[in-house]
């Protein structure tokens, strides 16, 4: 299923096109982490350049929804852009984060010279579109240990890394719960299940898938 709905070779011509073309028209800037990148309007765009971020929603009693996991290459502010509306998302850095922004009348001006560039906003767009429909689906057909597996096994699918059983790991079990709609201690509980059955490990800041059958045996899939 996974591997059907993403294309790592679009998805790095994507990266590569943002990176090293039109990241070279935006302005630099840097953000701490756990800082927020605060969009100044609906008329520019941010291409992370290095580290992490994530894009969450704050409810009136504290809790927060995450929805899309941005490394470097990936883009956000895409929708506001050609909407022309601002959204109440966030982005909070979970990493020190390094983005160009890329302005309105720059970007009109390449978009004009090379329609073709629309290509990519469109596969970002379509991209998130896949992640949250495979998130909506996982809660609603699985346990916590399915939606658990889930979202490990769509890291590994979505990851960087040519070993796709080997995850960088920078998000606490509370940024894990927050992700997948679930309490801290039964992502702690959960985990702790897959590590005692021999599935998953942690070694150093990456955690190692050991048996992806298994992993995925314990998916509802659909």
């Amino acid at each position: 299923m996974y591997n059907l709905l993403f294309d790592d070779q679009k998805q790095k011509e994507m990266e590569n096109f943002f990176l090293k073309d039109l990241a070279k028209d935006g302005y630099i800037q840097n953000h701490p982490r756990k800082s927020f990148i605060n969009s100044e309007s609906a008329d520019c765009i941010y291409i992370i350049m290095s580290g992490e971020c994530r894009q969450v929603m704050y409810g009136p009693n504290g809790k927060k929804v995450s929805y899309f996991r941005l490394t470097q290459g990936n883009i956000f502010g895409e929708m506001d852009y050609f909407d022309r509306r601002k959204t109440c998302v966030k982005t909070e850095c979970s990493t020190d984060v390094k983005v160009s922004v890329v302005y309105r009348d720059i970007l009109e001006k390449r978009l004009k010279e090379d329609p073709s560039i629309y290509k990519y906003f469109l596969h970002s767009e379509a991209r998130k579109y896949r992640i949250l429909m495979l998130k909506i689906a996982e809660e609603k057909f699985n346990l916590v240990i399915g939606q658990l597996s889930a979202f490990l096994y769509r890291l590994s699918v979505l990851s960087e890394d040519l070993n796709k059983e080997k995850i960088q790991f920078v998000l606490t079990h509370q940024e894990i719960a927050d992700r997948i709609g679930c309490s801290r201690i039964s992502v702690t509980n959960n985990m702790n299940c897959l590590i005692e059955k021999g599935i998953v490990e942690y070694k150093e800041r990456y955690l190692i898938i050991k048996d992806k059958e298994k992993l995925i045996s314990l998916i509802n899939l659909f």
